[in-house]
């Protein structure tokens, strides 16, 4: 599936990254963000090898990109709880564990870009 896809390509880069081969992990990322524009976790580890990589103009772009990403489904997952529908002790579970990861990767994302020069 396409959650499948996006997460282990997420994870192939995180394992260039710790294998120190920068240059994969940027490439692997890149091509991640490109296939997958929605996929904030990408934007956002993205955004933050430009910046250890001292590529500071990149990294706000791409950081920008992973926070509007973020934001737009972190809208999306409150205005779902807020419909008012009724839903199902699961489905309402879920939406609350989307909601806390996207709260988590919206603070990463706006530390990061504090960050910056």
């Amino acid at each position: 599936t396409r959650e499948v896809d996006q997460q282990a390509r997420y994870v192939e880069a995180l394992i260039a990254f710790q294998a120190q081969d920068d240059q994969r992990a940027t490439e692997l990322l890149e091509n991640l963000t490109e296939d997958h524009p929605s996929y904030a976790p990408g934007w956002i580890a993205l955004g933050d090898l430009y910046a250890m990589q001292g590529r500071s103009v990149a990294a706000r772009r791409v950081l920008e990109q992973g926070l509007s990403q973020v934001d737009r489904q972190l809208a999306r997952a409150q205005a779902r709880l807020s419909a008012g529908d009724a839903m199902s002790i699961e489905e309402y579970s879920s939406i609350q564990l989307d909601i806390e990861r996207l709260e988590q990767q919206r603070k990463i994302a706006l530390d990061l870009l504090a960050g910056l020069p």
